[in-house]
């Protein structure tokens, strides 16, 4: 059998030796150990951590415990050192334990104390800031005619998104809309608020939309959509109505440029048309038919203008040049001076030279004036006999 070695375990022989300086083996026990050929230490066979040696087998402990008086001993030696290790170890980790315990109990009071200095610097930021300037309120909803539910609702969501400050919580919400109600729809609302059913503005338009709304909105739209054209309507007032209407129906915005241009006046259409390729979206072709409509009624006038201006100068220059307007003065057989005045006297028509009528009243009037003024009439312009 190989020689034997007493080696404490790694890293307890100091703790060992200072901690059980009474258990310090006796002369009585080195001779025994002598006696055996070992080299006893008092402690436990072990092998030598620096050696190859294998542990212990079994013979080698059944060599150990020959003599159960020391081998007890030395057993005993053994778990003292070991519960002195674990004692050890078990202060230092609740030391660590508390010191972790301490640290995560500080941490947990600076987040709490960096929580209050945000909330106060924002409540102090708050304080300093004006409150925004107030909007114009929305108009009274009685029965859903003027304003429309879908008008009254917009006004009053806008009101309320720029006044936010003003109306903080939802109950102050709910409140300055049934403010803004009378009629029928105060009559409705009034139920609901004295129970107070009513915990958000969704929950009060959801109920007057029940009421008021309608059910066939986009169906409706759809139809007044497809029938929409221009017209004698002024761009801006048609393009808004477009615009109101491919909204309700959901027209999606991909089409709304082709359905414009197929709505739009034929003379747009016409004055568009070449430069059509080069309109690249629907706000685009807005524009472009913003400035035509405003350039085609700027000559609409200009002509008007000068159509009043020369309806003397195309007069004349169908009566030959003359200024003047045939009239009872002017006579097929261009009479004297002399036979005017005879004329005058007697009381005769200038036209055929008989009494009983004046001359615009002559059953002979002249045919070549008459001619000459429905020829006139026939020129004049539209918009001035209109």
């Amino acid at each position: 059998m190989p020689p034997k070695k007493a080696v404490a375990p790694p890293g307890t022989a100091a703790t060992a030796r200072s901690t059980l300086g009474t258990n310090t083996p006796s002369a009585e026990e080195d001779d025994h150990n002598e006696e055996n050929g070992a080299e006893d230490t008092g402690y436990l066979w072990l092998p030598d951590p620096g050696d190859d040696a294998d542990p212990m087998t079994l013979g080698q402990f059944m060599e150990e415990i020959k003599n159960p008086r020391d081998s007890y001993r030395k057993l005993q030696r053994l778990w003292d050192i070991v519960r002195t290790t674990s004692t050890t170890v078990t202060e230092k980790d609740a030391v660590i334990t508390e010191k972790d315990s301490v640290i995560a109990e500080k941490d947990a009071q600076i987040e709490e104390l960096q929580d209050l200095s945000a909330l106060a610097t924002e409540t102090i930021a708050k304080a300093r800031t004006a409150r925004s300037s107030k909007q114009t309120d929305a108009p009274i909803f009685t029965d859903g005619t003027n304003p429309t539910f879908e008008g009254w609702k917009i006004k009053i969501n806008n009101k309320l998104r720029e006044n936010s400050d003003h109306y903080p919580t939802e109950k102050s919400k709910v409140g300055y809309i049934f403010g803004r109600t009378e009629g029928d729809a105060a009559v409705h609302l009034e139920p609901g608020m004295t129970n107070e059913t009513f915990l958000t503005t969704d929950q009060v338009f959801d109920f007057l939309e029940l009421i008021y709304g309608d059910p066939d909105r986009e169906l409706n739209a759809r139809e007044e959509y497809r029938s929409l054209i221009m017209g004698k309507l002024d761009f801006n007032e048609f393009i808004t109505k477009f615009r109101q209407l491919a909204s309700r129906a959901n027209i999606h915005e991909s089409n709304w440029k082709d359905d414009l241009f197929s709505k739009i006046t034929y003379k747009m259409q016409h004055s568009l048309m070449p430069m059509r390729p080069m309109i690249g979206s629907f706000d685009d072709l807005v524009r472009q038919c913003r400035l035509l409509d405003i350039g085609m009624r700027r000559l609409n006038e200009r002509m008007n203008r000068g159509g009043r201006g020369n309806r003397g100068d195309r007069g004349r220059q169908q009566r030959g040049g003359s200024s003047r307007l045939p009239n009872s003065s002017s006579t097929p057989n261009r009479l004297s001076t002399e036979e005017h005045d005879k004329y005058l006297k007697e009381g005769r028509c200038f036209n055929c030279g008989k009494t009983g009528h004046m001359s615009r009243e002559c059953p002979d009037k002249n045919k070549e004036s008459t001619n000459i003024t429905e020829e006139i009439e026939e020129t004049e312009p539209e918009q001035v006999k209109r």
